[in-house]
């Protein structure tokens, strides 16, 4: 497990701990019990800390889109861990700076199916997704690398195909046919009409196969 998947499942464990509480936030007894029975790595640690507190920041924000995303559901009707997940996720999307929209809803659903319900994996996508397609473009940019070049394909003639002898794309294949079949037909016009003192000319450094008499470089 990844130390963010780990940082937002500790983050949810929190978030769900103050929900049952009072007050939005833990004493610090509680907190410091639970980090002592978490075992957390240090940077996982501080990350759902920081995730924490950005919920906090953010709650009443947070709560007014996912009242307005989910559809017929109120927050009470939600199940804790359901509503505090969505809570974590949604302001990952809004407040996030460096997390690419889909790994927060892949991140998100595979964390419901952990600590969930039955549909609650179902049921977070579904909000989440109508949240995402509210995103200013601004933050749904976040999905594109900065500068990324368009992709670019490779000439059909440069791939290198499985039929041939390893190390020779298909044009080095039809170059080499090609002059097969010329050789061949140099042969049997020389035969047919010999011309006395007129000899065939052979090119220098060229091997009977079409090839350059040198070793062809290994495949990409």
């Amino acid at each position: 497990m990844g130390l963010r998947r780990k940082g937002r499942e500790l983050a949810l464990q929190l978030l769900f701990a103050q929900d049952r509480s009072i007050r939005d936030h833990l004493d610090p007894i509680t907190r410091d019990a639970f980090w002592e029975a978490a075992e957390a790595p240090e940077e996982a640690r501080h990350f759902a800390e920081a995730l924490v507190a950005q919920v906090a920041q953010h709650k009443d924000e947070l709560d007014i889109t996912i009242r307005r995303c989910a559809e017929n559901w109120t927050l009470d009707r939600m199940s804790r861990v359901d509503r505090n997940l969505l809570r974590l996720a949604v302001c990952e999307l809004l407040y996030g700076d460096d997390v690419p929209v889909r790994v927060t809803l892949d991140e998100a659903v595979e964390i419901a199916k952990r600590y969930g319900g039955d549909d609650s994996s179902r049921f977070v996508n579904g909000v989440l997704d109508r949240v995402a397609r509210e995103l200013p473009d601004s933050v749904a940019a976040k999905d594109v690398p900065t500068g990324a070049a368009p992709e670019k394909r490779a000439p059909e003639k440069s791939r290198i195909s499985s039929e041939n002898s390893p190390g020779k794309a298909d044009g080095d294949t039809a170059d080499a046919t090609d002059k097969k079949s010329a050789k061949k037909t140099v042969r049997k016009k020389n035969t047919k009409k010999s011309t006395p003192g007129a000899p065939v000319r052979l090119v220098k450094g060229k091997k009977s196969g079409g090839g350059t008499g040198q070793t062809p470089p290994p495949a990409a």
